[in-house]
């Protein structure tokens, strides 16, 4: 899953850790694990992006 997202976005990993902290994405990938790998890769790039985006709206 990480490296499908990494590949996706174009980002480093390096990059792909920062911003999964900065917007507390590793938490989120915790606490829905086994619900998120039993779907496919375009569902979980697309359920994180959505995360992301929800975080950024809630920051402002």
């Amino acid at each position: 899953m990480l490296n499908n997202t990494k590949r996706e976005k174009h980002l480093t990993g390096k990059q792909l850790a920062e911003l999964f902290t900065l917007n507390r994405v590793w938490e989120y990938i915790y606490s829905c694990y086994e619900a998120l790998y039993t779907t496919g890769t375009n569902y979980i790039i697309e359920a994180i992006d959505l995360y992301i985006e929800a975080r950024k709206i809630s920051r402002v």
